[in-house]
């Protein structure tokens, strides 16, 4: 194609490979640069946003919605690369694993303990979820004083879901009934 198409897929791919994105999200984002790529040979007209957009809507039915959603945020991707601008780490997971990383030792053994007694019962993604959830729900409380049990109250609870917003209302009941499996925890342990 040309330099500048070239130089924004390398600016993705590093951007990918540096953020430690997974192998199929790396290759899905490829392949959608080589289609688009073939399109705008076929066509023979330059990149622009528009004509990627119009390409993307013109596959989408022939995508899964997974693959079409990957597309879509390659070519966002892309663009900004290709307009010369710095691509925003958009990996959520990135900011919660932070969250978790930077817990206080004591903390964080009682969430590893946590999650070491569901390890049989869930899959390693599913823990993911959990472990990344609660972090985020911990950063939250300390964030707001909140530093043991004692001071988790229906307030604090109901802020947080308040405050913490999702891409949907399925997303907010996953993390929620993640931080509730949570809850549930100490008030086992001081049961007898």
């Amino acid at each position: 194609m040309n330099t500048k198409f070239d130089t924004a897929v390398g600016l993705v791919k590093n951007y990918l490979e540096t953020n430690d994105y997974s192998y199929s999200i790396k290759m899905n984002h490829m392949r959608c640069f080589r289609l688009l790529e073939v399109y705008l040979a076929d066509e023979k007209k330059p990149y622009s946003k528009i004509l990627a957009s119009q390409w993307l809507q013109s596959i989408k039915l022939e995508l899964c919605y997974s693959s079409y959603k990957t597309y879509r945020l390659a070519l966002d991707r892309f663009d900004t690369a290709y307009q010369g601008k710095k691509i925003v780490n958009t990996k959520a997971l990135n900011e919660i694993s932070d969250k978790y990383k930077n817990l206080e030792p004591c903390i964080k053994d009682v969430l590893d303990t946590f999650l070491n007694g569901l390890s049989e019962k869930y899959d390693y993604p599913y823990l993911q979820t959990i472990k990344l959830s609660i972090a985020r729900f911990l950063d939250y409380l300390i964030n707001n004083g909140v530093f043991g049990l004692e001071g988790i109250t229906h307030q604090i609870i109901y802020d947080f879901y308040k405050y913490y917003k999702h891409k949907s209302y399925k997303m907010k009941d996953v993390h929620n009934n993640c931080i509730r499996k949570f809850l549930y925890y100490p008030a086992k342990l001081f049961r007898r």
